[in-house]
C-alpha cells in the first residue's frame, strides 16, 4: 500500500517537474543536458532561437520596420505638398519612361521640351520624336507628325504638344476631343508665327506682326488671355501652363 503511494507520488512530481521544464526550459533539480534541452524547452525559446537561426528573416523584420520607422519620421523633415497636383497626370500610369530617351535622337537633339511625363524632342534632320507616358486621353501624344520641314521650336502641354517650322507653320497633335478645340488653329496664321506655346487645354502663339493668338477650350484660359493681352501686344516669346499665361 504504502509502495503505491509512493509510486503514485512520484508519477506527480515527475509529471509537475515536466510542466516546470516545458515552461522554463529547466529541469529543477538538476542541470538538463544537451540532449535533454534540445528535446524539452519552452515554445517562446524555441521560436526565439529559430527566429535568430533564420538570417534572412532577420534582414526582412528590419527591412520592414526601417520603412515603417522612415515613412514616419521622413515626412517631419520633407513635407509633401498634396495642394501640388499636375493635371496631365490623371489617369496616367506609373512609368519610369519619361528618362528613356530614344537611342536614335541622343547626341542629335536640337530642340526639345517637356510635359507631365513624356517629353518631346526635335532632331537636326528635323524629325520630332516622343517618349515616356502619357494620359489615357491624350495617347496620340507619342505618335508625332513629320512635317519635313525644319522646325525651330516645340511645346510640350498637358493633353497636346506643338511644333513651329522656320517658315512660320505651326503643328498640333494629341487629345482629339472635340469640346476641346486644341487642334482648331486660327486661319491666317499658318506661315506666320513666330513662337508657341501649348498649355492645358489652350494654345498661344505670336505672328510675326506681334500679335497674340489664342485658341483651344473656351472654359479653361483661351477667353480670359484674349481678353488681357491686347492684339497690338508687339510680342515676341509667350508661355503658358494649365493655369496662366505670359508674353514679352
Amino acid at each position: 500500500m504504502m509502495d503505491n503511494k509512493k509510486v503514485e507520488k512520484s508519477k506527480k512530481t515527475s509529471w509537475f517537474r515536466s510542466l516546470l521544464a516545458m515552461m522554463f526550459g529547466e529541469r529543477v533539480g538538476g542541470k538538463m543536458s544537451l540532449l535533454e534541452e534540445e528535446q524539452v524547452q519552452s515554445p517562446m525559446k524555441t521560436i526565439m532561437k529559430e527566429f535568430f537561426r533564420r538570417k534572412l528573416t532577420i534582414v526582412g523584420l528590419i527591412g520592414f520596420f526601417s520603412m515603417l520607422i522612415a515613412s514616419i519620421i521622413i515626412p517631419f523633415f520633407f513635407p509633401l505638398d498634396v495642394r501640388e497636383t499636375n493635371i496631365g497626370q490623371i489617369s496616367q500610369r506609373p512609368s519610369m519612361n519619361m528618362m528613356r530617351i530614344p537611342r536614335a535622337i541622343r547626341g542629335d537633339v536640337a530642340t526639345l521640351d517637356a510635359g507631365p511625363g513624356y517629353g518631346v524632342a526635335v532632331a537636326n534632320n528635323g524629325d520630332i520624336y516622343t517618349w515616356g507616358t502619357v494620359n489615357v486621353h491624350a495617347a496620340p501624344l507619342l505618335t508625332p507628325p513629320q512635317p519635313g520641314r525644319p522646325i525651330t521650336m516645340v511645346s510640350a502641354g498637358d493633353y497636346h504638344a506643338m511644333a513651329v517650322t522656320g517658315d512660320g507653320y505651326i503643328y498640333s497633335w494629341g487629345n482629339n476631343n472635340p469640346s476641346f478645340d486644341l487642334h482648331n488653329i486660327p486661319p491666317g496664321i499658318q506661315g506666320r508665327v513666330v513662337t508657341a506655346s501649348a498649355g492645358r487645354r489652350v494654345s498661344i502663339a505670336a505672328t510675326d506682326d506681334g500679335r497674340i493668338h489664342v485658341w483651344g477650350n473656351r472654359h479653361d484660359l483661351a477667353t480670359m488671355t484674349a481678353r488681357v493681352f491686347p492684339s497690338s501686344a508687339n510680342a515676341v516669346q509667350v508661355e503658358t501652363n494649365w493655369l496662366t499665361a505670359g508674353v514679352r
